[in-house]
């Protein structure tokens, strides 16, 4: 039996904790936020923005239940799943790939670059591999890519966030700010909760995207051990099991909760602002202008708000996209090579490195195929990722209430709650699948 320790005390300032949340909410930018929900509110109105809600607020959830698992074993989640059945090894690299191995966000910023800067295209049309090899360099050259990751964020996320809020206060309207709000409990024009006519596909990958999604929620496990909270500060995969002492059990609340705050306050709350605000914008931006299917619509907000603005500002908005976009390609590689890597027992060594060198030789040849319609690729990606999503909270459910010492496991509620998610994703997924059937 393994050596019980004292579950360590966080003594640093609160906001010196803060970092993994913040990885997760730039993947989500570059997805849900960015493009899936002003996509649907273009062309839906607000009335679906409640589902932003239930999506975000799901993943908030399984986020801590995830880093519950990762601060008491100082383990992986992605070891807990492995401990469960060694079949999650072929699961979660299977899952990841068919999620995240079509190169639709490289596409997609490259697309933002090429529009952005009126690329001849000789040039935007090799900027996609370009994309690819720039995510795949940053994140193989050194032996520790995650600092790399996180300032990256640190640096782009409030820029974005800044200009958003921006945009919001001038083009702020009451009438237009009271439908959001009548959105956000189901209230659309002349629908309640789900328009008439919506492509579920779309509708599903914004709900599976709302935050982050897929199995890049399993990169919470990862990056709560590298911010050496709770027993990692042992070293990873130590082994040891944290005692159930009075002292250890006062000590991992305090973790705990600096764990919930930064989910709420970073991931949830921050991530859960941006989809509005963009989600707000699009159509008030789009008011009277044709919009185009697929990624154009941001291009067409940018020159409206190059025209009504100043052209810095149309440039600035299409280019926080193109980075927004970039970023998941990013988080996306390297959450891929830490599963591989994690599965393997040789984490950010050789195979880390040799599986995001795969991946993106994986997004040429898609590319050398011809397939390039970025929210198309993304699409596709989201909707299995949904289940991927119902497996993940199914499994951190099961291995929580088992694997954890007793004092350590999560309360029946939140048992029950981790178990409807479950449902909720793997139904929908169902549902949407089903759609495509039938017709």
């Amino acid at each position: 039996m393994a050596a019980a320790r004292e579950f360590p005390k966080y003594d640093k300032p609160l906001l010196a904790g803060f970092g993994a949340s913040l990885v997760a909410i730039g993947l989500g930018i570059g997805s849900g936020e960015f493009v899936l929900w002003p996509y649907l509110s273009v062309h839906y109105g607000y009335g679906i923005l409640w589902a932003a809600i239930v999506g975000i607020a799901f993943q908030v959830f399984i986020n801590i239940e995830i880093q519950r698992y990762a601060v008491v074993t100082g383990n992986s989640a992605v070891h807990g799943f492995l401990k469960v059945s060694r079949f999650f090894s072929f699961w979660l690299i299977f899952s990841t790939i068919v999620g995240f191995g079509w190169p639709g966000f490289a596409a997609g910023s490259s697309f933002l670059f090429s529009q952005a800067f009126g690329l001849p295209g000789n040039v935007a049309e090799y900027l996609p591999y370009g994309i690819l090899l720039l995510a795949v360099g940053l994140l193989v050259i050194g032996s520790n890519s995650y600092p790399r990751v996180e300032k990256f964020f640190r640096f782009v996320l409030p820029l974005t966030f800044l200009l958003m809020v921006g945009l919001t206060v001038y083009y702020f309207d009451p009438v237009k700010m009271t439908e959001l709000l009548a959105g956000l409990i189901g209230k659309g024009s002349g629908y309640q909760f789900i328009p008439e006519g919506i492509d579920l596909a779309v509708f599903l990958a914004a709900f599976a995207y709302a935050g982050s999604g897929g199995n890049l929620l399993l990169g919470q496990g990862y990056y709560i051990l590298k911010k050496k909270h709770g027993m990692s500060q042992y070293g990873e995969k130590s082994g040891l099991v944290a005692s159930e002492s009075p002292r250890s059990l006062h000590h991992f609340k305090g973790v705990r909760r600096l764990i919930t705050i930064e989910n709420i306050l970073v991931f949830g709350l921050m991530g859960l602002i941006t989809i509005l605000m963009l989600s707000y914008l699009g159509p008030i931006i789009l008011q009277g202008v044709s919009v185009e299917h697929g990624l154009a619509f941001i291009v067409a907000q940018g020159t409206v708000l190059s025209g009504k603005l100043h052209p810095f500002v149309g440039l600035l908005f299409v280019l926080s996209g193109a980075v927004a976009l970039f970023s998941v390609q990013l988080g996306v590689f390297d959450t891929l090579g830490r599963i591989t890597a994690d599965i393997l027992g040789k984490p950010e060594l050789l195979w880390y490195k040799l599986v995001i060198i795969v991946q993106g030789c994986i997004g040429v040849c898609i590319f050398l195929l011809g397939l390039r319609e970025p929210l198309w690729l993304i699409t596709i990606g989201a909707v299995s990722n949904a289940l991927a999503m119902a497996v993940i909270a199914a499994i951190t459910l099961w291995m929580n209430r088992t694997h954890l010492p007793v004092k350590y496991r999560p309360s029946l509620l939140e048992q029950l709650l981790l178990g409807c998610i479950a449902l909720v994703y793997a139904g929908f997924f169902m549902v949407t699948v089903w759609s495509y059937l039938v017709k």
